[in-house]
């Protein structure tokens, strides 16, 4: 699937070289980035379709959409911090029991010489 989207860009690309306010593939172009999740460079695209026609309802529609996409990249990736944060705090924890348990216990064991 991300081929056809691939091509799409290599495609819109060509007409863009030779008429850079072809607003369809710019249009083109924002759809394909934002399929692919390079929300910058459809954000980009689609900016510039809407300077060219700003009337235009499908543009208005993607900057939506990509604004959105934005959000929901944002919240998982605060997801994802906070997880990894909690995952290292869990392992500071658990280390510090076992050292207290096991005052032997070395948590970070020597690594092998190269």
């Amino acid at each position: 699937m991300s081929e056809n989207y691939r091509k799409v860009l290599g495609d819109c690309g060509r007409v863009l070289r030779d008429d850079g306010k072809n607003v369809k593939a710019l249009y083109r172009v924002a759809r394909a980035c934002f399929a692919l999740d390079k929300l910058d460079e459809a954000e980009d695209a689609i900016d510039r379709a809407v300077d060219l026609d700003k009337s235009n309802k499908s543009f208005h529609a993607l900057l939506a959409d990509i604004s959105k996409r934005r959000g929901v990249v944002s919240a998982r990736n605060e997801e994802t911090r906070k997880k990894e944060q909690h995952k290292q705090e869990v392992e500071r924890t658990l280390k510090a029991a076992l050292k207290v348990l096991f005052p032997s216990f070395n948590a970070d064991p020597p690594r092998p010489e190269k």
